[in-house]
């Protein structure tokens, strides 16, 4: 009904993470919040502790259109959503930078992914939770490439209706990350989102506890972030050079000129997605290894920043067995190297994944729950869960998936993992009837 507050609703979750970030400083009352002078928008999708993606896409867009330069997602839920994700793209490139918590089950997001976190988009700011002793929260999830940093999330007191309450969990800590976001576009109103991101998860403190379990294995730090803000040029950048000046200058953190390169990667299921950031406009080599053997190469085009980028599908299925890899990433001579465990999976190809009706046939080597996802292309399109027997099971492909893929021709592959540590997949094959 486009009020801001209904008595009776539970409204006191929203209410809490505003202020974290903007409560008032100095007043002598209550908390004081990170980023005093932010100003909040309010959008609400949620109700009784359920919201759908449609509506949540809808806020976002929204939140864009009228200006606003940081989101707070102190929800999520379900798993991988490809139309949320091109959201947070398409926001990115308005200007807006995107907070989202890891959240609250204590799972590995990288192999158990869960939507906003599982948004692999190069701007996006995933938070961990962490306690007052810098040890992470216990019920924190958590991920070596899709957690970007930890934040304060136990025991906080902040904002209720009517007062003043404590909260514990990654909704909590996700806010204290946007406070800086909200400061650091504060003081440099022309950075990108990618520039946001870079201060905030450089500036971020080590700390044991984070260590191989986030990217930056790092607490946030706002000392730190706004130290890296001197990096960021107050004026608007100056254009790119011209294609014949054959010269590419280095960005205001490259004075020495170095090519600066890093890659991470994360695992889902067969599904494996790289994070190339790099200092440079080029086009990087990109190998994927096992036991010193090359499995394959592929190509990346990439520009200052962070450059995702899913690993072909001719390449995955070289890696179908599973196990641990090596992939690194040459540019102009410059090489970054990153490690990924990968579960047994098998690969199916369909031109009719859109069919009603339509299953599989998998045979497996013990009773595991299965991830699938579905590639149109090497891009992920949607992914569901279901539970494999042993030997032969029939599982079906949910409707929604089915709809999703409908009228839109292209050749589409179904990659299938057990979850269950030394479950094989032995065989997979695809079953359809006609429209």
């Amino acid at each position: 009904d486009g009020t801001v507050f209904d008595q009776g609703d539970d409204e006191s979750h929203g209410t809490h993470v505003a202020g974290v970030i903007a409560a008032t400083q100095g007043n002598g009352v209550g908390i004081a919040g990170v980023a005093p002078n932010a100003r909040i928008m309010p959008l609400k999708f949620i109700s009784g502790g359920v919201g759908y993606t449609s509506d949540a896409i809808a806020a976002l867009n929204y939140a864009a259109s009228k200006g606003a330069t940081v989101v707070n997602a102190s929800w999520g839920g379900g798993g991988y959503s490809r139309p949320l994700c091109d959201t947070i793209s398409q926001i990115a490139s308005q200007g807006v930078t995107f907070v989202g918590a890891a959240g609250n089950n204590a799972f590995n997001t990288d192999a158990h992914p869960t939507s906003p976190a599982a948004c692999s988009e190069a701007t996006t700011l995933t938070v961990a939770s962490t306690g007052g002793a810098d040890g992470m929260s216990s019920f924190s999830n958590y991920g070596p490439a899709t957690v970007d940093l930890g934040a304060p999330g136990e025991n906080i007191i902040s904002t209720v209706p009517g007062g003043y309450g404590y909260k514990s969990g990654t909704s909590m800590a996700a806010p204290h990350v946007t406070g800086v976001a909200a400061i650091v576009r504060g003081m440099r109103p022309n950075a990108t989102p990618a520039q946001v991101k870079d201060a905030i998860v450089r500036g971020a403190v080590p700390i044991p506890a984070l260590a191989g379990r986030t990217v930056s294995g790092a607490r946030l730090s706002l000392a730190g972030a706004v130290a890296r803000v001197k990096g960021i040029p107050i004026s608007a950048p100056s254009p790119a050079p011209s294609a014949s000046s054959g010269a590419t200058p280095p960005d205001a953190d490259d004075a020495d000129g170095q090519v600066r390169l890093s890659i991470r990667a994360r695992a889902a299921g067969g599904h494996i997605v790289t994070r190339v950031s790099s200092n440079r406009t080029g086009r990087a080599a990109v190998s994927v290894y096992r036991a010193r053997r090359r499995v394959g190469t592929f190509r990346v085009s990439l520009t200052p920043g962070t450059t995702t980028a899913a690993v072909p599908v001719g390449v995955a299925r070289r890696m179908r067995k599973g196990g641990a890899f090596v992939i690194g990433a040459t540019l102009a001579r410059t090489t970054a190297r990153t490690r990924v465990r990968v579960r047994p999976f098998a690969l199916v190809n369909s031109r009719r994944m859109g069919a009603p009706r339509s299953s599989l046939r998998v045979s497996l080597s013990r009773a595991s729950r299965l991830t699938i996802t579905v590639l149109r292309g090497d891009a992920a399109v949607a992914h569901f869960h279901a539970r494999g027997t042993r030997g032969v099971s029939k599982v079906r492909v949910p409707p929604r998936v089915s709809r999703r893929v409908r009228g839109r021709s292209g050749r589409y592959t179904m990659i299938v993992s057990a979850a269950s540590t030394g479950t094989s997949v032995k065989g997979v094959r695809f079953l359809s009837r006609s429209y």
